[in-house]
């Protein structure tokens, strides 16, 4: 798996969190924070691709609330609670994310030349694309203009039978012309974890 490239940083802080739609209904502390994620210490945890809202209290009992998809849970018997600690890890939810929610009027039809937005029209062509490339923690696209090997790009998927755009950070890892003059460029998922995590629930 792709290591991480978001430097994570120890911090202890209270969380309220639940799924979206049901209010806090549980409480735990973050074990480590990111630029774009965090791992809540929790006995009991939602499962990867769950939409949940999160409620942290930093020092001075300032609230930061935010809305997450669960990237990853780490289930750990009773028994063992004292060695190993267990809890589940979030992907903050991006802002192009929200607002194509709140406001699909207000999103952006795909440019034609614009190789890294992705557009489903509906639920077995997405199907497909999935089982074949995306969950295995990557794509592959033709991109008209070279892109330079190891660059970070946006890929984008716009599932418009759901009304919804998911947009993530991936790393080119190989490029290749091609016979017609495009350019075939393999890209791995920067955290392919919450990525693939977030994708395979729009499949549910």
């Amino acid at each position: 798996m792709e290591k991480r490239r978001a430097r994570r940083h120890a911090r202890r802080l209270k969380v309220r969190y639940g799924e979206k739609g049901k209010g806090f209904t549980s409480t735990g502390l973050t074990n480590d924070v990111s630029a774009t994620g965090l791992f809540v210490l929790a006995n009991t945890s939602p499962r990867p691709g769950t939409r949940v809202h999160l409620e942290v209290t930093l020092p001075g009992e300032v609230l930061v609330f935010m809305e997450a998809v669960v990237a990853r849970q780490v289930v750990v018997p009773p028994e063992l609670r004292q060695v190993v600690k267990s809890g589940f890890g979030v992907r903050y939810l991006l802002g192009p994310e929200v607002m194509a929610e709140l406001v699909p009027q207000l999103r952006e039809a795909p440019k034609k030349d614009d190789p890294f937005t992705l557009v489903f029209e509906d639920v077995v062509s997405w199907k497909q694309a999935w089982e074949k490339e995306f969950s295995r923690g990557g794509g592959f696209v033709w991109s008209p203009k070279a892109v330079a090997a190891n660059s970070t790009v946006m890929l984008t998927f716009d599932l418009r039978f759901l009304g919804r755009e998911l947009a993530f950070e991936a790393r080119v890892v190989h490029v290749m012309p091609g016979a017609d003059g495009r350019f075939g460029v393999a890209m791995m998922f920067t955290d392919a974890g919450a990525a693939t995590a977030a994708l395979s629930a729009t499949l549910h």
